[in-house]
């Protein structure tokens, strides 16, 4: 409620110094009235979209459960980001919040094309220029880049990749380069041997096979991530 107040406290000021300025009539009730409605809005979809992208980091299943039928949230799921970048794919807890993404999306329509929204949402970036798919592998959650990578073909393009000759390599990679590395340059090869090590330091766990499996599967075509 601050936040809203300062935010229109602001706006009035600053019509009021033009108006001032211009030697015009300040606003109309008209005016304020239509400018009070967009800032409501726009904290209200602020406040939402704050809800949301906390609810699938925190993998709170009761709230996700509410706000995959709540139009509004519907519509902000698609275009959601924190401060940072992150999707909700880049902020989802582990697979079965995966899951009820993919269910809301397809709830929300998703412009009629929900498969190209979802590889829209994995080919993203955040500021660190990770894809949901590279983050997933980065923080170890085998699950979720497995899945990730299942919906981007990522496995079967580098297979591809790996056994044409160096002159069509390239257009095989082009279809999965975002992932293969961050914005410092780090390898998903890299991401995934880093992840792999810190867990292994950790308690083991059926996680640390599947991360293990993983690693051991892009290790097969590691002469890709060194190009």
């Amino acid at each position: 409620m601050k936040k809203l107040f300062f935010i229109l406290s602001a706006v009035l000021l600053n019509i009021a110094l033009f108006a001032a300025e211009t030697q015009t009539e300040a606003f109309s009730p008209a005016m304020v009235d239509n400018l009070v409605f967009h800032v409501k809005k726009q904290t209200a979809e602020n406040s939402l979209q704050e809800h949301l992208l906390r609810a699938v980091q925190q993998g709170t299943m009761a709230e996700l459960d509410t706000l995959k039928y709540n139009e509004q949230a519907l519509a902000v799921l698609p275009v959601a980001q924190d401060d940072k970048g992150n999707n909700v794919f880049h902020l989802a807890k582990d697979e079965n919040v995966v899951q009820v993404i993919a269910f809301a999306l397809r709830n929300a329509g998703a412009n009629n094309n929900v498969t190209q929204t979802i590889k829209r949402l994995l080919e993203q970036k955040n500021a660190q220029g990770q894809t949901p798919v590279f983050k997933a592998l980065y923080e170890g959650k085998a699950n979720v880049y497995a899945m990730y990578s299942a919906f981007i073909d990522l496995p079967k393009n580098l297979q591809k990749a790996a056994a044409v000759p160096p002159a069509q390599r390239a257009q095989m990679l082009a279809a999965i380069q975002p992932h293969l590395q961050d914005g410092t340059s780090v390898s998903l090869l890299q991401a995934g041997k880093a992840a792999l090590s810190q867990a292994a330091a950790a308690q083991p766990s059926p996680e640390t096979d599947k991360l293990k499996k993983e690693v051991n599967i892009l290790s097969v075509y590691s002469a890709l991530f060194a190009e």
